[in-house]
């Protein structure tokens, strides 16, 4: 019976689809869909940010019940609660949580999302950042938007190509909603996880953010912070230069260290329990002795916009600072700034789930702080802190991020902060830059780096690393045996315009390649016909690809043997054909077209 169900449903379903496809386009039938990507995107995060707010006031209801002691382990219990849904979910199995894997696979051309993404990342970091876990929650929220963008695509059979574009439209609408900032959420997919695609194609993810934001602001109308900046003032210029030499540091520290340490806990903790125990236990003691750490750290940015250095830092029994005195104040900026890093590879790596987006504007805010109060310590200048925090969040964000653009909009879109324009853009490009010339690798392209599976970013090239060899083999050429004589060659040549032709033994395997053009001189002679045999005249093939390479490698091979075809062999050495290089230009315009116009 349900067999039959199913059947039926499948039956009408795809006839409606045809329907809609014949009636509207199907590219208005893919925008349609992709603000649909947008709405339930927009609803995933306001369930994760919902989660998150609810068990956070915890903290305060176990202190007020006489179980303070146990606020100490929240963030162990985090991890450990995302952890075993993440064994439930995936078993043994891997569960991916860092945004590197989803620009694999796009770059990869294979946007296939698993389901169970759809819904699993908002209950594993709402868990583990909700809980005090040190994280934030937009790397969740992108894939958890680019899982919906792909099982969308599946549903409505949509083409890999289009499918590419929604789960950008996903992850866009993700951090659309988590932040209320839409630009930033289209600037993010443009610059780091669909590079190669122009603006005009990016329209769907426009529309998807847009209806992201609006979603989010219904159901969740908080504000994440409320800045009231001033004017910035020019004398203020030359330090905002400073500034972003700074961001731009310490954004290449986050990236350093966050791979270092993760690698140091896969080695020195190999069992799960072990980093789940052990990691959760240091975090937690982390979290308590420097209580700004607590979960994304907005709420210590929050604070800091409003110079209440008291309510960042304050603690029952350590950190009683008052007005405090200025080298505890600066020591405790500059440990929040350099630790936060490590709290946050420490929630991930002992088994919690969540991003760095959220310490990466911890960080730069507390960087921007202290800069502006050790110049205003001085005196020779009096600069406006919440400035300096908002200026200091865009820097280190570009620097580990590596997306200048996202960076200037989404700090501008986050505090209402408009009017500082001109000093983001100054510390965001100088702080792209200069990290840049240290750190070559953002922080999510560090770990494929080193890896060898980063993806070129250039555009030309990174388009011919998405198409596969086998997609312009060309099958149709006549083969040889090495015992067949020169004029068996000859009479293949008045029937075919081929000039090259594979040379086989007795299994298939490629063993030589005969040029028309170095033999040519042959073909006027006539009683070598018989004397000679293919054997004889062919040559080594050379730049042989198998049918898994990238036509970026095809290119390179054109360029070093200085030919027009190229062999392809099955991985045992069996003949398939040749790629040729109009081929690839063919298919690379092709590719372009498909980019450029929706």
């Amino acid at each position: 019976m349900n067999k039959l169900f199913l059947h039926y449903y499948r039956y009408y379903f795809l006839r409606w689809l045809a329907w809609c496809y014949s009636r509207i386009g199907e590219r208005c039938f893919f925008i349609i869909v992709g603000i649909l990507v947008g709405i339930i995107s927009g609803l995933a995060a306001v369930a994760m940010k919902r989660l998150v707010h609810t068990l956070r006031p915890l903290a305060g209801t176990m202190t007020s019940h006489s179980l303070g002691w146990l606020v100490v382990l929240l963030p162990l219990f985090g991890v450990t609660i995302s952890y075993l849904i993440q064994r439930l979910i995936v078993g043994k199995g891997k569960y991916d949580k860092s945004l590197s894997n989803l620009i694999l696979t796009l770059g990869l051309n294979k946007p296939a999302l698993p389901f169970y993404k759809v819904f699993s990342h908002i209950l594993t970091s709402g868990f583990a950042v909700g809980l005090g876990g040190s994280a934030g929650l937009e790397a969740p929220i992108v894939l958890t938007g680019a899982a919906i963008g792909s099982n969308s695509a599946k549903i409505f059979r949509i083409n890999k190509q289009q499918q590419q574009l929604l789960v950008g439209c996903g992850a866009a609408a993700g951090i659309s909603a988590i932040f209320n900032s839409p630009v930033a959420g289209v600037l993010f997919v443009a610059e780091i996880l669909l590079p190669e695609f122009s603006v005009s194609s990016l329209i769907p993810v426009l529309l998807a953010s847009a209806t992201s934001a609006v979603v989010a602001r219904m159901l969740h109308t908080e504000q994440l912070f409320l800045l009231v900046s001033a004017s910035w003032d020019m004398t203020a210029i030359p330090f905002y230069f400073g500034l972003g030499l700074i961001c731009s540091l310490v954004g290449v520290w986050m990236i350093r260290a966050s791979y270092w340490m993760s690698r140091k806990i896969r080695e020195i903790l190999k069992y799960d329990w072990q980093r789940l125990l052990i990691g959760g236990t240091v975090l937690s003691l982390m979290i308590y002795l420097l209580p700004p750490l607590f979960g994304e750290g907005y709420g210590a940015i929050t604070k800091l916009f409003d110079g209440d250095l008291p309510g960042v830092f304050n603690h029952p029994s350590l950190f009683p600072i008052g007005n405090g005195h200025s080298g505890t104040v600066i020591a405790l900026l500059f440990a929040a700034a350099m630790l936060k890093v490590f709290a946050t590879t420490l929630t991930v790596g002992s088994g919690g789930d969540g991003g760095i987006f959220a310490p990466s504007m911890f960080a730069g805010a507390f960087i921007g702080y202290l800069f502006a109060y050790l110049v205003n310590l001085s005196g020779l200048v009096v600069l406006n802190p919440p400035n300096f925090i908002a200026a200091g969040m865009c820097g280190v964000f570009t620097a580990v991020m590596r997306a200048p653009m996202t960076g200037i909009f989404l700090i501008a879109e986050v505090t209402g902060g408009y009017i500082l324009f001109i000093p983001l853009m100054i510390v965001s490009a100088l702080s792209f830059f200069v990290a840049r010339r240290f750190e070559p690798y953002s922080v999510y392209t560090k770990v494929l780096a080193e890896q060898n599976l980063l993806l070129s970013e250039n555009q030309d090239k990174a388009i011919l690393q998405r198409i596969r060899v086998q997609a312009i083999i060309e099958y149709d050429y006549p083969c040889l045996s090495k015992d067949d004589p020169f004029r068996r060659l000859v009479q293949i040549i008045t029937e075919t315009p081929k000039t090259i032709f594979p040379v086989l033994d007795d299994h298939g395997v490629l063993i030589g390649v005969v040029d028309i053009d170095k033999v040519r001189a042959i073909l006027l002679n006539n009683d070598m016909y018989d004397l000679l045999l293919a054997f004889d005249i062919m040559d080594e093939p050379t730049g042989v690809l198998s049918p898994s390479d990238t036509l970026a490698v095809a290119m390179a091979n054109f360029e070093l043997f200085h030919v027009e075809a190229l062999p392809v062999v099955k991985p045992d050495g069996r003949f398939l054909g040749f790629i040729s290089k109009a081929g690839v230009f063919a298919k690379y315009r092709g590719s372009i077209q498909q980019k450029t116009t929706f």
